[in-house]
């Protein structure tokens, strides 16, 4: 009885100290979120400045209804700043402080101001967050499904309808900004 005692001390021991050794539930929360996000975002370091900035994966290509292609947008996390690139394939023409409308699926649209300056190489950015912008929209962005995003030129009117792809990348790559 000693011995059946005693093996079976031994045995429930063995059985807690493995159990320690597996992680807890956050440690894999963690882990998989880091695994998730390293599919939208990477990080970026200047090797002379030693500034960190989080960046998309890869730019969204952004086409017409027709589908073809009108910009490239990137997303960039710097500090508390948020900001969406974009870049026309052909020369147009962006004052400063273009309106940028984000038109929502629950039919709200956010309104926000370009911070570029004028321009004749399409380029234009929107900064959120931060000193600049209005950090609601970043909220709004991340939490809910984006229908369009709107924008007017000096001479033309651009309206970027996303497929359900570029809708999830955005909303992931928005959230691993957020929460990284």
């Amino acid at each position: 009885m000693y011995k059946n005692f005693c093996l079976t001390g031994a045995l429930f021991l063995t059985v807690i100290a493995l159990c320690s050794l597996k992680p807890s539930e956050g440690v894999n929360t963690a882990i998989e979120e880091r695994s998730r996000c390293s599919n939208y975002i990477q990080v970026k370091t200047d090797t002379i400045t030693g500034i960190v900035r989080l960046m998309a994966k890869q730019k969204m290509k952004l086409l017409d209804k027709d589908g073809k292609m009108l910009f490239d947008m990137m997303m960039i996390r710097h500090n508390k700043e948020f900001t969406l690139h974009f870049k026309s394939i052909k020369e147009v023409c962006f004052g400063q402080n273009t309106k940028v409308y984000f038109e929502f699926t629950d039919d709200t649209v956010s309104e926000i101001k370009s911070s570029n300056q004028e321009n004749c190489k399409g380029i234009l950015s929107v900064n959120m967050g931060g000193i600049f912008g209005n950090p609601r929209v970043i909220k709004k962005l991340s939490s809910s499904t984006l229908r369009n995003i709107k924008f007017i030129s000096k001479s033309d009117s651009y309206q970027i309808d996303l497929n359900i792809d570029q809708k999830e990348r955005i909303l992931n790559t928005l959230d691993c900004f957020i929460y990284s």
